[in-house]
């Protein structure tokens, strides 16, 4: 498991991201989570689209 940490550009709020590489099914499974507050207008998931979106892009062939 790989743990990261990214900050919010405007209010510098901490988020938690958390990937594992399950090389027997050969696919990433990864989630986001806000350290504070309740919701975060959806700034995780676009995180972790683009993400998904970039890696695809590589050309790998792993699955998500």
């Amino acid at each position: 498991m790989e743990l990261m940490e990214y900050t919010s550009r405007l209010f510098r709020f901490v988020d938690d991201v958390e990937f594992y590489l399950d090389d027997e099914r050969k696919v990433i499974d990864f989630r986001s989570a806000s350290r504070t507050g309740y919701s975060d207008l959806g700034v995780n998931r676009k995180r972790m689209e683009t993400i998904r979106k970039k890696y695809a892009l590589s050309g790998p062939g792993m699955l998500f």
